[in-house]
């Protein structure tokens, strides 16, 4: 079993290996840089462009992507202004960045909706083709177009990408065209379906893991996208990945919102420990990416951590309160634990993250978790429910008008915006919902609870605290961008994608100083380096563009990557999902130096071929040696 599955692995790297090969052999112009970033060049960022493209060199990023748009370079039909991009191809060369534009951008109104002005749209393909031929060799066809002007027209969008295909290739027949990055996986296999396969190159997507680690779903995504690439006639292609990162916006502030249920229910003194989930089976941790203590608590808290199944065997009298993460996941296999921790009087709090057990978690027979819809029974056995737009015509899709309770004081520093609603459908004979924080319709017809506390007077006898914010769930710090950034990549190349864009390079917080879209960036606005930018940094000088025979494992939660550099040295990589974890291997070869995920030198003991360390959550490298399995 076990030689059958290192077979399997040694079969999909070759087969992946062979695709790059033909692909690079197919398309000489491209560059062999898996790394790539997104970065608005021509737009707020284009003062400090050419320092942007020095810093991506500095970092060893090989491609970068930006818009080119159509509004900018033809402002009126028939008048053209290149100055921008000139400049930008130009530096770009400069510091040996190959660029990918996405054509359209901010399009014209005389030339929107671009169905209807299909002649105009060819004449600036064909235009910006010819202008930058030899210079540029890779397009890519409207950003994220199932989110945008054929959200939900995907046969219209596969006929306007195969009749650009063929304008752009008329102008240069050596060019790259990719699809529009796709923004909704729901929809990949639909649009793979419509597509016509000499209509793009290269398969375009887009992913985010923000309430998550993207060991959980990842890799089973892409081995998913991968799989039916092939099914429908796109087996040859390459898979891109160009957009992909996490944000570092500020951390929400649930602190008074949480006093207050807490002191409801005389739960409030500081003294009481709090229970954190840590589950390296289904992924599932409190602390996971997008969540700190201090956004739940002003006080310092003593902790334990517990796994899924154990929240069955909690004592409510001396461990009453049970912290889960802020997301909308939980495995149904294990709501049963949670509900006999409530019938024995615990309080469960959900702090965040959208609609509570939204989804079920899946643990699937390689390891990689995958999400469904949570079954109706587990909301009833657990008494919630929940309201939103699609569920609800009376529900606003989005509001800003949230207000305390009557005799609630919540303070005022909450999310100012939610999306989903608590409600008491399935609240028992007993049972009551005590609002904290209700949220209003514009015209103030419809409200209900984005925060509410509710107590249980039934088979259940305990309490939940359930926060519905969502968008401010969408974050991490800047130490956790760091640590997920060369994870998420690695994971990413294994799965079948040949190159990873972050988004972004640059971060917007003067623009956007609150919100999730303003802290992207792997650099700050006044372009100091965050941590990420250092994590990239390592990756790309530990794993330089060339390197080969990636293969990654996981055993017992320990994450071991090892590839060979392209002078043939082996490196490993080796991390855990979220907390330390002292282990061990055989190896090969000789270590020649170790350093973490900041490139910060790390002691590592060597004897006689066995390696010993502590991993962590930050990517530890070994460069010298590879496992010995």
């Amino acid at each position: 079993m076990i030689m059958e599955k290192i077979l399997k692995k040694l079969t999909a790297i070759l087969f992946l290996a062979a695709g790059f090969t033909a692909f690079a052999a197919e398309h000489p112009g491209v560059t062999d840089s898996p790394y790539g970033a997104c970065a608005h060049l021509n737009r707020w960022e284009y003062p400090e462009m050419q320092e942007e493209l020095h810093m991506m060199k500095e970092a060893r990023i090989g491609f970068d992507r930006t818009d080119l748009d159509w509004a900018q370079v033809e402002p009126k039909p028939g008048e053209w202004n290149f100055s921008r991009w000139d400049a930008i191809v130009g530096a770009a060369e400069k510091n040996g960045i190959a660029l990918l534009p996405i054509l359209g951008g901010f399009q014209p109104k005389w030339g929107t909706p671009l169905a209807a002005h299909m002649d105009r749209w060819k004449t600036y393909l064909t235009a910006v083709v010819n202008r930058y031929k030899g210079r540029i060799t890779c397009w890519e066809v409207i950003n994220e177009p199932d989110l945008g002007e054929f959200s939900g027209k995907h046969a219209e969008y596969a006929k306007i990408l195969k009749e650009s295909y063929d304008c752009i290739k008329a102008a240069a027949p050596e060019a790259v065209v990719t699809n529009g990055g796709l923004a909704d996986m729901d929809k990949v296999e639909e649009f793979l379906k419509l597509a016509p396969p000499d209509s793009f190159d290269v398969l375009n997507i887009h992913r985010y893991y923000w309430q998550d680690y993207p060991e959980a779903e990842f890799a089973f995504l892409l081995r998913d996208i991968r799989a039916k690439m092939k099914q429908y006639g796109h087996g040859g292609k390459q898979l891109w990945l160009t957009e992909t990162g996490y944000s570092t916006a500020p951390a929400p502030d649930y602190t008074d919102t949480i006093s207050a249920a807490l002191k409801k229910i005389s739960l409030d003194d500081p003294s009481l420990p709090i229970i954190l989930i840590d589950d390296p089976e289904y992924h599932y941790s409190t602390e996971c990416v997008n969540l700190e203590l201090q956004s739940c608590f002003r006080e310092e808290r003593k902790v334990r951590y517990i796994t899924l199944a154990e929240i069955a065997k909690l004592d409510p009298c001396r461990e009453p309160l049970l912290l889960l993460p802020a997301n909308e996941g939980f495995p149904s296999k294990e709501v049963k634990s949670l509900v006999t921790y409530l019938r024995k009087g615990g309080t469960v709090i959900i702090p965040g993250g959208g609609i509570p057990f939204y989804f079920d978690r899946i643990r699937m027979p390689d390891g990689t978790i995958t999400h469904r819809a949570m079954p109706d029974q587990f909301y009833r056995e657990l008494h919630l429910s929940w309201e939103a737009w699609w569920t609800n015509p009376k529900a606003p899709r989005g509001t800003t008008l949230l207000e305390n309770a009557p005799g609630i004081d919540c303070g005022n520093l909450f999310p100012k915006s939610v999306s989903r609603y608590l409600g008491t459908a399935n609240l028992k004979p007993g049972d009551t919902m005590i609002p904290l924080v209700n949220a209003w319709s514009k015209d103030r017809t419809y409200h209900a609870p984005a925060a509410a506390l509710y107590r249980f007077n039934s088979n259940l006898k305990g309490n939940i605290i359930a926060l519905s914010w969502q968008d401010s769930s969408h974050r991490t710090t800047p130490e956790w961008q760091a640590k997920l950034l060369p994870r998420t990549f690695l994971i990413a190349f294994n799965s079948g994608a040949a190159k990873v864009f972050t988004y972004s390079f640059r971060s917007m917080e003067h623009s956007f100083p609150l919100g999730r879209e303003g802290h992207f960036g792997i650099l700050r606005a006044d372009l100091t380096p965050k941590p990420a930018y250092t994590a990239y940094s390592t990756l790309t000088r530990m794993r330089p563009a060339g390197s080969v025979d990636l293969c990654l494992t996981e055993k017992n939660g320990i994450y071991i990557a090892v590839w060979k550099q392209p002078s043939g040295i082996p490196v490993t990589a080796v991390w855990t999902v979220s907390r330390p974890k002292d282990t061990s291997f055989k190896t090969t070869g000789q270590l020649i130096s170790a350093c973490d995920y900041l490139g910060r030198p790390v002691q590592v003991m060597t004897t006689g071929g066995n390696v010993r360390l502590t991993a962590d959550s930050g990517i530890i490298y070994l460069k010298g040696v590879k496992p010995h399995f």
